[in-house]
């Protein structure tokens, strides 16, 4: 229902709404971030590897079959930021790119049953998942990120089943599409050393193996191009929200100006690290106290973000639904409120820096302090080491009964 709601919405929303043409020459703005990424996958299709290829190889092969019958049929996209009379490419990308991003939506609807959530709790999980995933998708035009935050998602929740092999490949996948899933994999890979440890490693070849493969041909034709943009992650602090960090960052030089978001994105990447280690080695059971630690290292990486742009506070307000989900309705009903605030305050022009992001900042660290499970040591009742616990008396009798049925069948008990 609410995949169906967000195709339909979001076709209305670009062609009838705020997608409208505007000025003298028939822009159309929404939704704009797209259209780059559709016509990088273009230039793949035909062989020709651009910058965007290096900063999203797994997106750019994603959008590749609908890139390639895009132009096959000559449909009209335009240049970025350029004026042209109307996106028909839509008709065909949209449809396309929403139902691939509603893929968070069933991975969300799939934790919360196996963590115990009613039906009626989940169809209220899926309407909100939707409202805060439609400024990701339909408004900016960014499908790898929902793609990448449920191919993570379902990973997590192999790694809680024990299915080590499928996780690590889920968990590449995400990688590939949208580097920012590397967040989860200090998480993922503590749990695994802590139940499984001989699992550990092969989990994180598994999660490197396809971003490496995928960078290899960028490295190999443009060694230079390739790393600075992997070092560097431009951002454009006038096309997006100035944070207290941007006049820390180094301007990269360039048509537009640019600073440089890698070195900030790391300190955030090595902090998230060390929190998502030390809370998931006490709690390694407990699946909705692992989605905690990815949400919390989601916040530490937005809080020292050099530029923010809207979407970003995604992933930490979808994570943070998902675990409220689980809770009384009122604390879902507040984080659905929550939720809805951060993503309209996200898109709001501020004139100042500190207010804008103290406000926003808040608000996520709203959601994170409402989505904690709780410091209890039991595992949560879907774990299968627990439900493997409780079924230990059936499965293993006493030795009284063993005795019986030897003495029975003339045997002896052994051990």
């Amino acid at each position: 229902m609410a995949t169906v709601a967000t195709l339909l919405i979001g076709l209305d929303y670009v062609f009838l709404w705020e997608g409208l043409p505007r000025g003298p020459f028939g822009i159309w703005l929404t939704p704009s971030d797209l259209w780059g990424t559709y016509l990088a996958s273009i230039s793949l299709v035909h062989g020709h590897l651009t910058s965007a290829y290096a900063a999203l190889p797994g997106s750019l092969i994603v959008m590749a079959p609908a890139a390639a019958l895009g132009n096959a049929l000559h449909l009209e996209v335009g240049p970025n930021f350029a004026a042209f009379a109307a996106p028909n490419g839509w008709l065909l990308v949209g449809p396309y790119t929403l139902v691939l991003a509603a893929i968070p939506l069933f991975a969300a609807d799939a934790i919360a049953e196996q963590l115990g959530s009613s039906r009626r709790t989940r169809l209220a999980l899926a309407l909100l998942e939707a409202i805060v995933l439609a400024n990701v998708t339909i408004k900016w035009g960014h499908p790898e990120d929902a793609i990448s935050g449920g191919l993570m998602l379902f990973a997590a929740r192999d790694v809680a089943n024990g299915r080590w092999r499928r996780a690590g490949w889920l968990l590449g996948a995400a990688i590939a599409v949208q580097p920012f899933a590397v967040l989860a994999l200090p998480a993922l890979i503590t749990v695994a050393a802590v139940t499984h440890r001989r699992q550990a490693v092969p989990l994180f070849v598994r999660s490197v193996v396809p971003i490496a493969v995928l960078l290899l041909p960028a490295l190999v034709f443009d060694w230079h191009e390739a790393t600075q943009w992997i070092i560097h992650q431009p951002n454009f602090p006038y096309f997006n929200h100035l944070t207290p960090w941007t006049s820390l960052a180094t301007r990269i030089p360039g048509r537009f100006v640019a600073v440089s978001a890698g070195p900030g994105r790391l300190i955030g990447v090595a902090v998230a690290t060390a929190l998502s280690v030390v809370v998931c080695r006490r709690h390694a059971q407990r699946l909705e106290v692992v989605l905690w630690a990815i949400e919390a290292a989601f916040f530490l990486w937005l809080a020292v973000e050099s530029v923010m742009d809207s979407y970003y506070t995604w992933p930490v307000l979808a994570l943070g639904l998902l675990l409220c989900a689980r809770r009384k309705r009122w604390r879902l009903a507040a984080a659905g409120a929550v939720a809805i605030f951060v993503t309209w305050f996200s898109n709001v022009a501020w004139t100042g820096i500190w207010p804008w992001w103290i406000i926003l900042m808040a608000g996520l660290l709203a959601m994170l302090a409402l989505s904690w499970p709780g410091a209890s040591s039991s595992p949560s009742p879907a774990d299968p080491s627990a439900a493997q616990e409780h079924r230990q008396p059936a499965e293993h009798p006493d030795v009284a009964s063993l005795e019986a049925v030897a003495h029975a069948k003339g045997q002896e008990v052994v051990g």
